[in-house]
């Protein structure tokens, strides 16, 4: 190697320009959604009960209800082809999820949003009810504050808001208004209510399969069924209508055994025996069905 190229690599290393290859990285580099404006159908509203929160300048914050909203963006440039090597095409939509605490205080990021998702005079009242909707989203970048070669895609920013509106145009000539057509979903539609759970809600969450994650530098095999899991790990799930209901089924024991088999391969540790108490009646959280209440019943 000649001089020339030595000094080369000396100046790209001492001006940072090369890559440092000391730190190792996954095989697989999960691709971020493009920026621009899609149409989009909202699929899932599921309520994960009360969850850990993040501390708050260095205070720690008490458990708080959750909730996961899903939406295809299905714009042409959100499309994408999902089939492996040999396999025929298979087009899909991207799937955009957006996790907040649920709270109706008119100061809060989930009511907000329910606002901008509801239509001029809507007589909806819960955003369950919005569940197979079309609307229209806008997507941004941010970059990481720890490396800012990784981006995420955001449907809300704290200078925009959320950036989602119904699936409606307005003529800035003419002032009418049209209704932008919005694809249909692919994806089944997922709904889970905490204080009014169902079979039919809690099977809609269920979701077969493995897929292989590196922990620790070791290939692990993890079960796709982690919105279920989730849900089992809330804080409030002793003693409510949802364990209720899974005892009752006889299907709580054996999601909470899948989900242990699932932590341990992930915290290389060893099962532990899973046992459920006996079902117990649970007093009513509302006179009301809900489920009537929203128009799902």
């Amino acid at each position: 190697m000649t001089n020339s190229l030595l000094n080369d690599i000396k100046e790209l290393a001492s001006s940072g320009s090369l890559e440092n290859q000391t730190v190792t990285k996954s095989a697989y580099v999960r691709p971020v959604t493009p920026e621009g404006v899609t149409t989009a159908r909202l699929i899932g509203y599921v309520e994960l009960g009360y969850q850990p929160q993040r501390p708050y300048q260095g205070q720690e914050k008490p458990d708080a209800p959750m909730v996961t909203l899903t939406w295809e963006l299905n714009g042409p440039a959100y499309m994408k082809n999902v089939a492996k090597e040999g396999e025929a095409e298979n087009i899909v939509p991207t799937i955009h999820r957006e996790t907040i605490k649920l709270s109706t205080n008119e100061r809060a990021k989930y009511f907000k949003l329910f606002n901008k998702m509801r239509r001029p005079n809507s007589k909806v009242l819960h955003m369950a009810q919005m569940v197979g909707s079309g609307c229209i989203i806008r997507i941004k970048h941010n970059t990481s504050k720890k490396d800012p070669s990784i981006k995420y895609a955001n449907i809300y920013t704290p200078v925009d808001g959320w950036m989602v509106s119904p699936p409606i145009e307005t003529s800035a000539a003419t002032n009418e208004t049209r209704e932008v057509p919005v694809p249909a979903a692919v994806g089944p539609l997922q709904v889970f209510i905490w204080r009014a759970p169902s079979m039919d809600q809690w099977n809609s969450l269920y979701q077969d399969g493995t897929y292989t994650r590196k922990v620790d530098g070791v290939d692990v095999e993890l079960s796709r069924n982690f919105v279920q899991f989730k849900i089992l790990g809330a804080s409030n799930l002793s003693g409510s209508k949802l364990e209720s209901m899974l005892i009752e089924n006889n299907a709580l024991k054996t999601t909470l055994e899948a989900k242990n088999i699932s932590d341990s391969a992930y915290n290389n540790t060893k099962p532990v025996v899973v046992e459920t108490p006996a079902p117990v009646a649970v007093a009513a959280e509302v006179e009301d069905n809900p489920l009537e209440l929203l128009g799902l019943a």
